[in-house]
């Protein structure tokens, strides 16, 4: 898995790219704690190559969200496929990170 951080203004994208193995979540959440610890804590999440989410990468995530939430900001999640659309249905999660068909549009929602 690679993670590429691109910070423009006050919001970061955080972009994932390969296959996400269950090693590779520790070093998602140390990189999602990074940029929010180095100040931004608007953050997009870009999902546009993963094809699934596990309940490790989902603690990740809501764990990340709580954190800048905690400080005034927020997660949100762009480019999500239909699986990944309906596993946040099903579990509701949607009520707590939203998510948007593009990052511009994820982008728009911090302004």
């Amino acid at each position: 898995m690679n993670i590429t951080a691109r910070v423009h203004d006050t919001i970061a994208t955080v972009q994932l790219t390969g296959p996400i193995v269950y090693e590779d979540i520790a070093t998602l959440r140390r990189r999602l704690t990074d940029v929010a610890e180095g100040g931004v804590i608007k953050l997009i999440v870009d999902l546009q190559e993963i094809p699934y989410l596990s309940s490790k990468f989902l603690a990740a995530l809501i764990d990340t969200k709580n954190s800048v939430t905690s400080r005034g900001g927020d997660l949100k999640l762009a480019n999500a496929n239909i699986m990944i659309k309906n596993l946040f249905e099903m579990t509701r999660l949607n009520a707590k990170i939203e998510i948007f068909e593009s990052e511009e549009d994820a982008r728009k929602s911090f302004l």
